[in-house]
């Protein structure tokens, strides 16, 4: 009710982007089923947008997610984006290009407020806004107390959402990182690079280990 829907959205969706200086860059989308986390649907995504552009990298999230080439993927009551104006504005024009209809929100990190498109609300916009939402331009801003269910459920999602995101971020430049270091010796390709990592477990390791050690995997001649 307090953001207008229709019915009550048992399937959340929300979405952030994670990337350092546009490089490794992801996005995440995770599913709450009636309020639970639901990791089972959660799905990331490897950004094909380059550079440091995060409304770049949310477009591309909603054209991959709702491009209708999973039809296998349940569609969602509500989408939520992490991001304020321009992160939702970015997320909801690719959603009109592609003639979805589903409600979206997007909740600002900076003051933890809800953003709305006014055109995506149900009624008209009101005459005497209450007390805790405004108006700027095309959105409508909701600054509910902290106290709020409604808030604390949105933030949980956008958190979890965050911690996906992040996660699978560290794991694309860690293992980037890993194969570039190995990459830079002489006689040491994919197989033997395979055959490190899994004796050893990162590059960090195997920097510790002793001749020894590297010869009883690899070699005398590679160690």
């Amino acid at each position: 009710e307090r953001i207008g829907l229709q019915r009550l959205p048992k399937r959340l969706e929300c979405y952030d982007i994670s990337n350092f200086q546009g490089g490794d860059a992801v996005s995440s989308m995770v599913v709450f089923t009636n309020g639970t986390p639901h990791q089972s649907e959660y799905r990331k995504f490897k950004m094909r947008s380059k550079g440091p552009n995060d409304f770049a990298m949310m477009a591309e999230t909603m054209r991959r997610r709702f491009s209708g080439r999973h039809t296998d993927w349940a569609l969602p009551d509500l989408i939520i984006i992490d991001g304020g104006k321009g992160q939702l504005g970015a997320a909801t024009e690719v959603l009109d290009e592609l003639g979805v209809t589903i409600p979206a929100v997007g909740l600002a990190k900076r003051h933890e407020e809800i953003v709305q498109r006014i055109r995506d609300m149900p009624v008209a916009k009101h005459k005497s806004p209450r007390a805790e939402e405004r108006y700027e331009g095309e959105f409508r801003i909701i600054a509910l107390p902290h106290t709020s269910k409604t808030l604390q459920l949105l933030q949980r999602i956008r958190d979890e959402a965050h911690r996906f995101a992040v996660a699978y971020h560290t794991t694309v430049r860690d293992t980037r990182t890993k194969a570039s270091l190995l990459d830079t010796i002489p006689g040491i390709g994919p197989v033997t690079r395979k055959q490190l990592i899994k004796a050893f477990g990162s590059v960090r390791a195997l920097s510790k280990v002793s001749e020894a050690e590297l010869t009883a995997v690899v070699g005398e001649a590679k160690a």
